[in-house]
């Protein structure tokens, strides 16, 4: 990929990939032409992600397991991401907490039962995490430009039953995004993405059965929100910034 969309010569962090929207951002930062670094709480699929990368690009992706919801854990994968590809450009945060257990599906079935506890967990990684990412790169960014990209969720924007305090954090990241763009340009720009029933393995029905009422009436790709990732991230965007693409089959815009 060349031109306004190339990234060729950039190093980016995807900050926690999985088997779907943060793997394929990190594919697509490295198709594009970047360096990337791969992160998430463990081991597994880090890997993996790395090896078909770099089967591809060679030596273009590097890995490293770490919780970044913790500042030592931070330290750590910024550390090694400069000691592997030098100064950071892009950064991507990905990770995620629905509540206090880390699941992939939510432990209760009310906004009621949402426990202190959920709340806390949810704040820690949807909030502070990219909190202290930003407070970390922006800074060294600014003396040569750079991109800091968050990911939203529908659920920051309307009710999603039972998803309280993901919901309500998530929200927090967009206002966030907003505040720390007006305040780090126009070296840095902070930008978002909001995506909504992506497939991805072992997504609940529930999600392919509630897009009958979207406008596109299907399931996205991840292909299409690795697509926005990587405009944000390029010089195609480079008079955009404080904003929201919504890749959801226009969920948010038409509720």
């Amino acid at each position: 990929m060349g031109g306004a969309f190339s990234l060729e010569g950039k190093t980016a962090i995807v900050f926690g990939v999985g088997p779907a929207i943060g793997n394929q951002i990190a594919k697509a930062f490295a198709s594009a032409g970047a360096n990337v670094i791969a992160n998430a709480r463990t081991s597994q699929g880090v890997e993996t992600l790395v090896h078909d990368i770099n089967a591809v690009h060679r030596d273009r992706a590097a890995g490293i397991a770490e919780d970044i919801a913790t500042q030592q854990g931070l330290e750590k994968v910024l550390a090694f991401a400069e000691d592997t590809f030098g100064d950071i450009d892009i950064g991507f945060f990905n990770a995620y907490a629905l509540d206090a257990g880390h699941k992939q599906t939510f432990t209760h079935s009310s906004c009621l039962d949402t426990t202190e506890e959920d709340w806390q967990a949810c704040f820690n990684v949807n909030v502070l995490a990219p909190f202290r990412i930003a407070k970390s790169l922006a800074p060294k960014m600014q003396k040569r430009g750079g991109v800091i990209i968050n990911n939203l969720a529908a659920a920051a924007f309307t009710p999603i039953l039972p998803a309280l305090a993901y919901g309500c954090t998530k929200s927090a990241l967009a206002t966030m995004t907003k505040y720390l763009a007006k305040e780090c340009a126009p070296t840095v720009r902070f930008n978002a993405i909001s995506p909504s029933n992506i497939e991805a393995p072992d997504r609940p029905k529930m999600l392919e059965d509630a897009v009958t009422a979207f406008p596109m009436r299907r399931m996205g790709a991840v292909e299409e929100v690795a697509g926005a990732a990587v405009f944000l991230a390029s010089p195609a965007s480079s008079y955009i910034t404080g904003q929201i693409i919504y890749v959801d089959g226009g969920r948010v815009a038409t509720l």
